[in-house]
């Protein structure tokens, strides 16, 4: 069995779920995910299955150290794009929707580069000449002058 995009998805969810609350019942994830009941138990089942919940019925759901491995890689992938984007200056809400899609189909390269560049954003000049014309030409839609030579 492999792991789907939508069991990265039920993966991501326990665990952010767990981590905030502490535990992790059917009704939590099903509300969080906007789906029915039935629908996460068969994800859980395969979880299960993959070595990544402990999961009986009627009972809590806790990711095993191999799911909490798995999850905690999904949500750094996760926070690197939505991180990016948002230094791009797309909003909150678009940013959170395309990083969860994103996630699914980016590279380890891919995320190791950009994870680099957000710590070399962070660690650099407060904002570098370049981004700040980059910002003034998404507003203006004209390249700004003081902005020749980059």
């Amino acid at each position: 069995m492999e792991m789907t995009k939508a069991l990265e998805d039920y993966l991501k969810t326990i665990y952010t779920i767990e981590t905030e609350r502490g535990s992790v019942g059917v009704s939590d994830i099903a509300e969080t995910m906007n789906v029915k009941a039935p629908s996460v138990t068969t994800a859980l089942q395969r979880l299960r299955k993959l070595g990544l919940v402990d999961y009986q019925p009627y009972q809590e759901v806790h990711l095993t150290e191999k799911g909490f491995r798995v999850a905690s890689k999904i949500q750094e992938r996760f926070q690197v794009l939505y991180d990016f984007l948002l230094l791009l200056g797309i909003g909150d809400e678009i940013a959170n929707l395309d990083a969860c899609e994103i996630e699914h189909v980016a590279h380890r390269e891919t995320i190791a580069c950009l994870t680099e560049f957000l710590k070399f954003m962070r660690e650099g000049p407060r904002m570098p000449k370049w981004l700040s014309c980059f910002k003034e030409f998404q507003e203006s839609g004209k390249f700004p002058e003081q902005c020749s030579g980059l």
